[in-house]
């Protein structure tokens, strides 16, 4: 066996209580990144449909 590489024993416990703040973590991430995308694309996309139609009913 490789002399760097030991093996460290933790519980299994610590291990779950590691894994579920970090995926509520990822949640809370990709949640908050997708509203604000979400709501910074909205106005783009809205924007030359609603500019269009007024050119074209004037």
């Amino acid at each position: 066996m490789n002399e760097h590489c030991r093996s460290i024993a933790f519980s299994a416990a610590l291990l779950w209580h590691f894994r579920m703040p970090s995926l509520t973590l990822h949640v809370l991430l990709w949640t908050a990144l997708g509203l604000v995308f979400g709501l910074l694309a909205q106005g783009p996309v809205r924007a030359p449909r609603s500019q269009h139609n007024t050119r074209l009913q004037s």
